[in-house]
């Protein structure tokens, strides 16, 4: 049984390698194609440009994807989860505080090992390629902003769903599906409110014109807008982008100050056509839905798994707590998980794909987007030509050029 999950995982970790590597070979052989979409934007300084970033992201994706294997199977199947779980009930014998004490722990080592793969990202290829505008201070800043949030809802899922597992162990299962939905809608509510502005600063939108078009755009799209804001992206990246956070009463608009500087006050209000496409056309409750359906049918089967004792028997966990086979079962769902990633984000581009015609319907200027989505594709150097493979497989967004063919066709 230990060999077969190693050879699934495996499995997937060549699986993840071949498709980063298939890009990089695709940039190899067509390094000075550009899909006409793009040919205006993409000059050949700007495509060499794009052509370095895409290659040194990647480059660093190989090494970080065979590093992680490494350590996740040695720790797995090597004696560390044993170990570490025997340490966890030594430090308590209950089980609700051993729960905590366990996830918690283990959040904060995978958050260790993820900083050390960001300050690689942010100080050597995004300061390498112009991008990258955060300091070390406030780099270490939002990584104990980020960890101390990671444990504190860690610790309270953990705490939550050990307490269920007391309580009810034939339907604790359900009982932490309802928990969770509860605890996620929560999260979504506040985090605008309470955790966002611990990471970015926020404030209305300067530009009094602008904002008052966002607000006749959001009315003319039947969305309600709590605030239209700009942030300060600059401070941390040169790349540009503008979203919409929150839900039901919450609900705002945040522009990143580094979008506003490059696109025309007509461009920004077609990305933002564009999101507020994605309100309009409830792909955000959607979206809530799929995953609380997915999440109660992997929780149903997982607590099947998790009564099988002579299945953690085989893997050499006969005497394994709770927490340590919920990370087990968590393994193996990852598996699963990946394995879907193209369902996920073919059903993603779809949606995409309707935002876009909802935008051009609304603002009747197709050309807006289509302009703005060249201008982001050239400023935050987007590999114009990727893999289509890879593309498939990773990508929640279709294709720029397909896009703007797209908005270009559209009367």
């Amino acid at each position: 049984m230990t060999l077969l999950l190693i050879v699934a995982y495996l499995l997937t970790v060549f699986l993840r390698l071949g498709l980063v590597w298939l890009n990089l070979r695709h940039r190899a052989l067509h390094a000075g194609r550009v899909p006409p979409e793009l040919g205006a934007a993409y000059d050949q300084a700007t495509l060499r440009a794009s052509l370095a970033y895409a290659r040194d992201r990647e480059r660093l994706e190989l090494v970080r994807i065979a590093v992680t294997a490494v350590i996740v199977l040695a720790w797995l199947f090597g004696g560390g989860l044993s170990a570490y779980d025997d340490w966890t009930r030594r430090m308590s014998s209950s089980a609700v505080p051993q729960a905590i004490l366990f996830f918690v722990g283990l959040q904060l080592a995978v958050s260790l090992l993820e900083l050390g793969w960001d300050a690689i990202a942010t100080f050597l290829v995004e300061q390498r390629h112009g991008f990258n505008k955060t300091t070390a201070g406030l780099f270490l800043q939002d990584a104990l902003k980020s960890a101390f949030i990671g444990a504190l809802l860690v610790a309270v899922v953990a705490a939550g769903g050990m307490a269920l597992f007391e309580w009810t162990p034939s339907w604790y299962w359900l009982w932490f599906w309802g928990f969770a939905a509860a605890f996620s809608i929560i999260l979504i509510l506040i985090a605008p409110i309470v955790i966002e502005p611990l990471f970015i600063k926020t404030s209305p939108l300067a530009d009094q014109e602008l904002a008052h078009e966002v607000q006749q755009l959001a009315q003319k799209a039947s969305v309600r807008v709590s605030a239209v804001l700009q942030s300060d992206a600059s401070r941390r990246t040169a790349h540009s982008n503008a979203y919409f956070t929150g839900i039901g009463p919450v609900k705002r608009v945040v522009l990143f100050d580094t979008l506003l500087e490059r696109l025309e006050p007509r461009e920004v209000l077609a990305v933002l056509a564009h999101e507020l496409g994605h309100t309009r056309l409830k792909h955000v409750p959607r979206r809530l839905y799929a995953t609380a359906l997915v999440a109660l049918v992997a929780l149903f089967a997982a607590s099947r798994v998790l009564d099988q004792a002579s299945l953690f028997s085989a893997l050499g966990l006969g005497q394994a707590s709770v927490s340590a086979r919920v990370v087990l079962v968590g393994f193996v769902g990852s598996i699963v998980g990946f394995l879907a990633t193209p369902l996920s984000t073919y059903l993603s581009r779809r949606q995409e794909w309707q935002a876009d015609r909802f935008a051009a319907k609304l603002t009747q200027h197709p050309e807006d987007l289509s302009s703005a989505l060249v201008k982001l594709a050239r400023d935050n150097r987007a590999d114009p030509n990727p893999h289509p493979a890879t593309s498939a497989f990773y990508d929640s967004h279709p294709r720029v050029h397909q896009r703007v063919a797209a908005l270009r066709s559209t009367r």
